[in-house]
């Protein structure tokens, strides 16, 4: 039988991470996160979170199944998928939000353009702006950890100029820990800073963008954000 080989596009680099390791990698990176959406955000962070990874794996299984495809969700990418669209996600949002998004991540994003390593842009980031457009307001429907329908305003509509600055606005030392409103994976910095230095750590990512991101956002936040520390 005439063999023939097969070349993916670029680009080329031989190393001896996998798929596989490196998403597992980045699941062990956002334990903290994930933690601390549960405990802040309950049972509503739970359901999010499972709804979204559980859809984002079973999209992925069922489209390449469909397509007769190798089924690749054993390299985890879907998982990760489905938890970086869940903590894009407040607690408040209903069921569907989740399991739509995780679709529009999977199907339309990720594997209409080839699957992994092809996408135009993240699959999880894509689903958030699609439905932020389209459900604006489940999307910004906020509220406060361990409340079940006290909505409020983000720290980033403050900066913004979008809301005005109320006198129990959060403090800078609760935004850090994540004592505060938001989607579940923005609001602890303290726990996602902790998931970057095990990815660097790990060789996983390289520290300047991150670093210089964060230093840029707090020193933009000290002067123009009007928070009490």
């Amino acid at each position: 039988m005439e063999e023939r080989l097969f070349v993916s596009s670029s680009p080329h680099i031989r190393d001896g991470n996998t798929i596989q390791k490196v998403m597992l990698d980045v699941i062990i990176a956002l334990l903290p996160a994930t933690l601390g959406a549960l405990y802040y955000f309950r049972i509503n962070g739970a359901k999010i979170i499972l709804l979204s990874v559980v859809t984002a794996v079973v999209a992925e299984a069922v489209f390449q199944k469909i397509r007769k495809q190798p089924i690749t969700i054993n390299d985890l990418s879907a998982v990760v998928t489905g938890l970086l669209l869940a903590f894009n996600i407040p607690s408040s949002a209903p069921w569907w939000i989740p399991v739509l998004g995780a679709v529009i991540a999977i199907v339309i994003v990720k594997q209409f353009f080839g699957g992994i390593g092809h996408n135009f842009m993240n699959p999880a980031l894509a689903a958030r702006i699609m439905l932020m457009v389209s459900y604006t307001g489940h999307m910004t429907s906020w509220v406060e950890p361990g409340a079940d329908a006290i909505s409020t305003a983000t720290p980033l509509s403050f900066v913004k100029g979008l809301t005005e600055v109320p006198d129990k606005a959060p403090k800078l030392f609760d935004m850090l820990m994540g004592n505060i409103g938001g989607s579940l994976g923005e609001t602890s910095a303290i726990l996602l800073i902790l998931g970057g230095i095990y990815l660097v750590y790990r060789g996983v990512i390289s520290i300047e963008v991150p670093a210089i991101y964060i230093a840029t956002v707090a020193v933009a936040t000290l002067i123009f954000g009007q928070f009490d520390v």
